[in-house]
């Protein structure tokens, strides 16, 4: 079923607003009926769910009466009314690639159960044409692509493939900024036309929670959701988009986004992009070094050396991985990490691991902080042994001896004592 919908803007008109809606097959028969209470609505949206596809007339007739279902007509509009329409999409695949559908290097088949019902459009090997279907390439059921004469996909080769698909068609919806509220307590949830416009209360009641969005291009313009986390026990929210649509922040084109604890965002379909328009301030923080004073605060993690599932922490673990230079973290593997000993002087380092999302904190309990004798150019100071922002520098005054009374006492010196100060070093994960 389609829906068609009207924004009107201010109408300039008092009473009521009756609009008709009939399929052009047959005008005598009223398919459905809305009235809009002007002096509530005065500046109205529309909307006529569930129409079966086909021409529709609307009429807008404005009456004084609530009990007049017509009026004085004001103007007539017809209007196409779709419940599909045709999406097309490339997919690329790499020989040996980091994507779960990519084949490995050397392989002629490529299987992919998202193509499964989608129709192939053209297969293009990478610096050749686009391959025969007759006889360079052939459908594998349940989805994917069988290459054929002896053709594989070499390490790092790609290959795109075109496809085209049927998606449903919806509009934007309602009177008001926010045209209702819906609560998410699922752990994993897709988004589709019922969230369009309004509230979303994500309150899980586990400890991740991941939502997909709709595929963009079957969004209107213009639609837009707004997702809370005030509640539910899930440490962040995941938003993620499907296949090559991405979401447009902070001097970026992202495939996800990820709400902390008691945060909001304006998430919007503008072109072919999810664009940010407002959300909160805690977004653009992740990855900054905070002192705490509560080891309680939310959306921060002690540099307390502790072990991080990159699935809890989703918002971190993406920071980690693509924003902060190799330099500045361990890299190791996933078996390696429970017993890892840090390299003298890196207490201050991530250690990330190559294999899996789990990473460790940096371990920065008992030093004090100390800035770096340039933030532009590491390595100039020789008094650090790793001198990069999570370097540790070694004590600095030395022991002394002095005379004290007559007797002869030693002094030692730390640049880093343990001292009881009100600090603990934390990082934003939001």
């Amino acid at each position: 079923m389609a829906q068609a919908n009207f924004s009107l803007g201010q109408v300039n008109l008092t009473g009521y607003l009756n609009v008709t809606a009939r399929n052009t097959l047959d005008l005598t028969t009223v398919v459905q009926r809305q009235q809009i209470n002007l002096t509530t609505y005065p500046a109205p949206n529309i909307s006529f769910p569930n129409l079966p596809s086909g021409i529709y007339q609307f009429d807008f007739y404005n009456a004084t009466d609530v009990n007049n279902i017509t009026g004085l007509l004001y103007s007539s509009y017809t209007v196409k009314v779709q419940d599909n329409v045709l999406a097309t999409e490339k997919r690329i695949y790499t020989g040996g690639g980091g994507m779960s559908y990519d084949p490995p290097a050397g392989a002629s088949n490529i299987p992919d159960a998202y193509l499964n019902g989608k129709n192939v459009v053209s297969v293009s090997a990478e610096g050749f044409r686009a391959l025969d279907p007759l006889s360079e390439y052939s459908l594998i059921a349940g989805g994917g692509i069988r290459l054929l004469l002896g053709k594989t996909l070499a390490d790092g080769e790609k290959m795109a493939v075109d496809i085209s698909y049927m998606v449903p068609v919806t509009t934007t919806t309602g009177v008001g900024l926010f045209q209702g509220a819906v609560t998410i307590t699922e752990s994993a949830k897709t988004l589709d036309s019922s969230h369009y416009n309004k509230l979303l209360y994500c309150e899980s009641g586990t400890t991740r929670q991941v939502i997909m969005l709709p595929f963009i291009s079957s969004m209107p313009d213009g639609a837009f959701f707004y997702p809370m986390t005030h509640g539910g026990t899930q440490y962040q929210t995941k938003f993620i988009t499907q296949g090559s649509d991405r979401i447009n922040f902070c001097h970026g084109d992202h495939p996800e986004i990820t709400l902390g604890i008691g945060e909001y965002l304006w998430i919007e379909k503008r072109g072919t992009k999810f664009r940010v328009l407002d959300c909160a301030p805690g977004l653009y923080a992740v990855g900054e070094k905070m002192g705490g004073d509560i080891l309680t605060r939310p959306n921060t993690i002690p540099e307390d050396d502790r072990i991080v599932d990159g699935d809890d922490i989703p918002r971190l673990y993406y920071w980690l991985n693509l924003f902060m230079p190799i330099t500045q973290k361990i890299v190791i593997t996933d078996s390696a990490l429970n017993s890892y000993a840090r390299p003298a002087g890196r207490e201050g380092a991530f250690i990330t691991c190559s294999d899996s999302k789990r990473f460790r904190m940096p371990n920065t309990q008992g030093l004090y902080k100390k800035g770096l004798n340039s933030f532009t150019n590491y390595g100039s100071d020789a008094t650090r042994p790793y001198d990069y922002p999570g370097g540790v520098q070694p004590a600095q005054v030395g022991e002394s001896m002095a005379t004290l009374m007559g007797k002869t006492v030693k002094k030692s010196g730390n640049c880093y004592p343990n001292y009881g100060i009100s600090w603990v070093g934390r990082y934003r994960n939001t």
